[in-house]
């Protein structure tokens, strides 16, 4: 062979050589390529299943988990769940925020010491509705459900057998403080509130609620009633969305909830997953932050277990020795024989007479003679001209004195008529012995009547007007009555304060509705600005946002309430209006109002003598009113009070007000001069 031969075959042979060597590159480099792209892909994959896993957990954290807040003893929760329910999930759980700073807003307002511990409480149980929540959403159990659920449905078939798992527990954040939450405030539930705004996210582009509203604010503190609270911002009218792992880091800690973090749900969740690249014989992994948005949810602050208990006092109680009352004052010692110009003259030997002229003829004629006139004094010019009848002694019916006894009158000792029982009369004309004589020789005793039917009661002013006719009956033996009224204020009837109420009967209120018990006290009742009933509306409204003022006017209207009975104004589960009724809510525990019973608010003020009590012609005592004069000892003019009392409460444990009426008379008042 020669040499251009060998120089060809060692050149065919190199040529051969670096083929096979670019050929073992090029396959070397299309393996790597291939399993770069396999890697790659598969790693897409496992990003895209994580980031869903993330959204899901982000999406799901809103519903689960739940707490019961009657579990937790936190009853002003009630109601605020989805479907009207007593779960709070992390989408309602701004509701209960809402609740508790309505109920510090008011304790503020109400300025007592009773209210601003309900505050506190509040704040308490909110803290611990908080910590439930939290560390629910924290434990994993759900929330990691939530992220496999999601990481395990989307494979990356690209690395082999492509299932992805979850590496570890998922993670909680903090974002967005100042970010919305998805509850907004009807003005009418916080009029008078200056500083609301402190409380909204009002930035410039921030979205506002359907009714045009801002949003309370999230994760910054709400601080009223010397506490704060914190809202969550949970983005209403935005879905679930993926943050930065930068973003999500940043905010694991909250700014300004030193102490309390542990009582705030969180609102932004991380996940891990990875999967196994079998042939390249590694791990991938992938790690997604969520941010939740609530799209749609959104909510008026109410408390939608409050009520306001509408309560008429009870009727007197009248004590049992007032069990008839005098029904015939017509024939009555005092307005027959002692009623002026009658009265009735008394001689020294206890001889008495309506006859004063023949009283005085005796007196005169027993002083200027001694003749005897025979044995039995027939002769004696002032016999022949006496009329016998009209002169009495002793308390038999119709007793007279003999014609001896009438000569033994010497002087005229007593003239007596019933203006002179003021306090002031003679002893003589107060005898107590004197009284009962007389009446019973004219037999003179007033007729009983029973005490109305007592089905609807007595107010305090009809209870004085049974007090006075009880204290005219004992009559000859009531002189002067002091009359009081009852220990405590009764509730009120309807009745004109200007009208004459003459016994029987002895009651004359009738049954009311709320809103005519207040159209009977006032303007300051009634008036739609400053008044009982704007305090009552405002409260309404924080039961049930958009409560108008007629549609509150109509429902205090639609029933009447007897003394002694209390309704309650409330929103029942399901129900777009208010309602009124004796059962009120489903959650009801026993609380009183916390506020300062406002006892000055409203009232009317009237006079009572001659009108309602003690008036002419009350139990026929046809020549006057049963006593004649209010005497100077004790008010010459007396009255009469109907008010309606308005204590507020801040809504924790659901009690949001208590409005009563009340009906009192200003003072006791002493009678003189019985008819």
């Amino acid at each position: 062979m020669g040499n251009h031969q060998r120089r060809l075959v060692r050149k065919r042979g190199a040529t051969l050589a670096l083929t096979v060597m670019v050929i073992f590159v090029i396959v070397l480099a299309g393996l790597a390529f291939f399993f770069l792209t396999q890697i790659l892909s598969g790693s897409r994959q496992t990003s895209f299943a994580v980031d869903a896993g993330a959204l899901n957990t982000a999406k799901q954290a809103l519903r689960e988990p739940k707490v019961n807040v009657l579990s937790i003893n936190a009853p002003q929760f009630a109601g605020l769940g989805e479907d009207n329910s007593d779960e709070i999930n992390l989408i309602t759980y701004n509701r209960a925020v809402a609740v508790s700073l309505l109920i510090m807003l008011n304790a503020e307002e109400e300025k007592t010491a009773q209210a601003n511990e309900s505050a506190q409480k509040a704040v308490r149980d909110l803290e611990r509705l908080g910590e439930t929540l939290s560390r629910e959403l924290n434990s994993g159990h759900q929330l990691n459900f939530a992220f496999d659920r999601l990481v395990n449905s989307n494979k990356a078939n690209m690395v082999g057998q492509g299932k992805v798992s979850r590496v570890d527990n998922i993670f909680s954040a903090y974002m967005k403080p100042g970010g919305s939450t998805n509850v907004s405030f009807n003005p009418a539930s916080i009029v008078g509130v200056t500083n609301m705004p402190n409380y909204l996210n009002v930035q410039q582009g921030a979205r506002k609620s359907r009714s045009g509203q801002f949003y309370m604010k999230g994760y910054v503190p709400l601080a009223a009633s010397s506490t704060s609270i914190f809202g969550v911002p949970v983005f209403p009218g935005l879905p679930p969305h993926l943050v930065t792992a930068t973003d999500f880091q940043n905010a694991k800690v909250l700014p300004g909830a030193e102490g309390k973090m542990a009582t705030i749900p969180p609102n932004a969740f991380q996940g891990k997953g990875q999967t196994l690249a079998q042939k390249a014989g590694q791990n991938i992994s992938a790690t997604a932050s969520a941010l939740v948005g609530c799209l749609e949810r959104e909510y008026e602050a109410s408390i939608p277990m409050g009520y306001v208990k509408v309560r008429n006092a009870p009727s007197a109680t009248l004590p049992e020795s007032w069990t008839s009352c005098s029904s015939d004052g017509s024939n009555d010692l005092f307005n027959k024989e002692l009623f002026a110009p009658s009265k009735i003259v008394q001689a020294d030997n206890g001889i008495f007479t309506t006859d004063n002229e023949q009283m005085l003829a005796w007196v005169a004629h027993n002083a200027t003679s001694g003749d005897d006139y025979g044995k039995d004094r027939s002769g004696c010019p002032a016999y022949k001209n006496a009329d016998l009848s009209k002169m009495r002694k002793g308390g038999g019916r119709n007793q007279t004195p003999t014609i001896e006894e009438l000569h033994n009158i010497k002087s005229v000792k007593c003239e007596c008529t019933h203006t002179m029982y003021d306090g002031n009369a003679p002893a003589d004309c107060t005898s107590q012995e004197n009284l009962n004589n007389w009446a019973g020789n004219y037999g003179r005793f007033s007729k009983y009547l029973q005490l109305d039917d007592k089905r609807d009661g007595y107010t305090a002013v009809e209870y004085m007007k049974v007090s006075v006719l009880h204290k005219r009956v004992q009559a000859p033996r009531t002189q002067t009555a002091i009359v009081t009224p009852p220990p405590e204020p009764t509730g009120m009837m309807l009745f004109n304060h200007n009208g004459t109420y003459v016994a029987p009967p002895l009651k004359f209120g009738k049954v009311g509705t709320p809103w005519q018990l207040m159209q009977q006290i006032g303007d300051c009742a009634t008036e739609t600005s400053g008044s009982a009933f704007t305090r009552l509306l405002k409260r309404c409204n924080q039961i049930k946002p958009g409560t108008s003022a007629q549609e509150l006017i109509s429902l205090l209207n639609s029933k009447p309430i007897p003394m002694g009975t209390t309704f309650y104004l409330y929103c029942p589960a399901g129900e777009s209006k208010l309602t009124m009724d004796e059962t009120g809510p489903r959650v009801k525990p026993p609380a009183s109002a916390d506020g300062e019973r406002d006892s000055v608010l409203c009232s009317i003020k009237y006079e009572i003598n001659h009108k309602s009590v003690n008036t002419v012609g009350d139990a026929n005592f046809t020549g006057d009113a049963p006593f004649s004069a209010c005497t100077a000892v004790k008010q010459p003019i007396y009255h009469g009070i109907d008010r309606v009392v308005w204590t507020p409460s801040t809504g924790y444990q659901n009690v949001l007000g208590v409005i009563e009426f009340e009906n009192y008379a200003t003072a006791e008042a002493e009678f003189g001069m019985p008819n």
